[in-house]
């Protein structure tokens, strides 16, 4: 991915490109539009939380891998991202944000399925999972729409603002890679 995919619609032309340190301060703006986004049990390094700049700075730089940075002109509209990823296992968790309302569904679904195919070639995976809130119905029916299956119920998976909440665990796998678009 040296120059990018670009991914053209009607309205507007979008690139997606690998993460550049001058993108994290719009990314950091975006994450300000969902201050829940981190859940309050995420923890970097023991007990560092994502609650600053700063912190999600290092989080971005130093525990995530290869993210991948949606761009309109010079805006950033948003990124994805792997966690957790187990190379020996071939398996990653996938991790996404988007500036409300800066992309249709249409384009997001498009985008996604353009790039997913990138991580499972990149880092030889054999499956890409998600775990989200089971209140987030955009990503659920977005993951659907992606593909993912075997959609399980976490009970009490994650506290947000000192409450426990469910989570929605899916998984892709490569043999089911062609089912979103990417071939």
């Amino acid at each position: 991915l040296k120059s990018g995919i670009k991914v053209k619609h009607l309205k507007s032309e979008i690139t997606v490109i690998p993460l550049e340190k001058s993108h994290i301060p719009q990314l950091w703006d975006i994450m300000q539009g969902c201050p829940d986004f981190f859940a309050d049990d995420l923890t970097i390094d023991d007990d560092l939380t994502i609650d600053n700049y700063e912190k999600f700075l290092y989080y971005l730089l130093n525990k995530v891998t290869d993210t991948l940075v949606a761009i309109k002109g010079d805006e950033v509209l948003g990124c994805a991202y792997l966690e957790n990823l187990d190379t020996e296992k071939g398996f990653g968790c996938a991790a996404l944000f988007i500036k409300r309302k800066s992309l249709t569904p249409l384009e997001t679904l498009s985008i996604l399925r353009a790039n997913i195919p990138y991580y499972f070639k990149k880092h030889n995976l054999n499956m890409l999972y998600m775990v989200t809130r089971i209140t987030n119905k955009a990503v659920i029916k977005l993951v659907k729409a992606l593909g993912f299956s075997g959609f399980q119920i976490l009970k009490n998976y994650q506290q947000v603002k000192g409450k426990a909440v469910d989570c929605v665990l899916a998984g892709l796998i490569k043999e089911n890679l062609c089912n979103n678009g990417g071939k």
